[in-house]
């Protein structure tokens, strides 16, 4: 009898724990700090673990990282450099309204006023040139495409291009103004956001349209400003605006959510991920939350790799694989930009580029 009623006290003794446990770390605030004790091996990166540091003599605008090359866009020149800090070659431009897109497959240079776009192969030479109708908004790549944002004849309009150039579909909106777009994996359906003024209210209107100019389907929001777009697939879409998280199949909403203001947010394979003022979310295509995790700190935007996601903020960066903290850097000035590697971080400062590796 002894015997198992020192057992009964010992086991409850071990459930109170497990129940206190349980309770505090249920708790979003003391999320982070679960991730650490449960995960002791999490890099705290230093400065040891600064590799090379490249000085810059002006503030950069962008940076990319590919092939070990670092890219820097600065004061209208591309500028390469390897991963010991030499500079392995330079190109000046000479544009009067720059803009630069780093995408996965080309590097977009653009003189947004006079519709020129340069496409550079991913080691920074040139390898097409074509000029554009209208003033250049913006540009996004789609695998071997690009949709362009465009104003022209005091309107706003999108268009598509192969990689040759050639037009392949445009479309214009008679009055208001082009939120974003998108453009399907089929490469054959492309959407856009507008923002009307009405009555002293606004109004976010999504349409779905064919390469042949044909209005798919519509969709509309009342008093909401859709702030991102994305197809998953070839019918079903993501949009964000600032107040909800909408899941458009066919024109038809398959699911929505209230979200808090979102600082940044991805679309990649079956997840959505988002970056809010102190938490993260992965979302799956169905609508279940994943994860979420509370952030003791401030963090702006997201970085992701083929494994990792990279949070960074003014002076902090983190890395999460599979809700466990992997990494985690303070700097003492404030960071404009992070991009990753396989096994380091590149990181844009007004005055230099750190490379900081996070290989253990």
């Amino acid at each position: 009898m002894e015997e198992k009623s020192k057992r009964n006290i010992a086991f409850n003794i071990f459930a109170l724990i497990l129940i206190l446990i349980l309770l505090t770390f249920s708790k979003r605030e003391n999320q982070e700090k679960f991730i650490e004790i449960f995960n002791p091996d999490a890099l705290v990166l230093d400065e040891e673990n600064i590799i090379n540091s490249i000085p810059l003599y002006e503030k950069a605008d962008n940076i990319a990282y590919y092939n070990n090359y670092i890219f820097v866009w600065q004061n209208n020149s591309l500028i390469r450099y390897n991963e010991d800090g030499s500079k392995e070659g330079e190109k000046l431009f000479n544009f009067m309204d720059p803009h630069i897109v780093f995408g996965n497959n080309a590097i977009y240079l653009c003189d947004k006023n006079l519709g020129d776009i340069h496409y550079l192969n991913l080691e920074g030479n040139l390898i097409n040139r074509l000029k554009i109708e209208g003033e250049i908004n913006s540009l996004k790549e789609y695998s071997q495409y690009i949709l362009v944002h465009v104003t022209e004849d005091n309107k706003e309009g999108i268009k598509l291009l192969d990689s040759n150039g050639k037009l392949l579909a445009k479309s214009y909106i008679d009055e208001g103004g082009i939120l974003n777009y998108c453009l399907n994996n089929k490469n054959n359906i492309y959407a856009y956001s507008t923002l009307k003024l009405e009555n002293e209210s606004i109004r976010s209107d999504l349409k779905a349209i064919s390469l042949e100019g044909e209005i798919i389907w519509t969709y509309s929001l009342e008093d909401e400003i859709i702030m991102y777009l994305a197809f998953v697939d070839e019918e079903r879409l993501v949009a964000m605006s600032d107040k909800g998280l909408y899941f458009i199949e066919n024109g038809d909403l398959s699911w929505e959510m209230d979200i808090s203001p979102a600082k940044d947010i991805h679309v990649e394979g079956d997840n959505i991920y988002i970056l809010y003022d102190k938490g993260y979310e992965t979302i799956a295509l169905d609508g279940t939350v994943k994860d979420d995790i509370f952030l003791s700190e401030d963090y702006d935007n997201m970085a992701l790799t083929d494994d990792l996601i990279i949070l960074y903020g003014d002076k902090s960066i983190m890395g999460i694989k599979n809700k466990s903290k992997v990494f985690k850097y303070k700097s003492d000035q404030p960071i404009i930009k992070v991009v990753a590697g396989s096994e380091n971080l590149i990181v844009l400062y007004e005055d230099k580029i750190d490379i900081i590796s996070f290989n253990k």
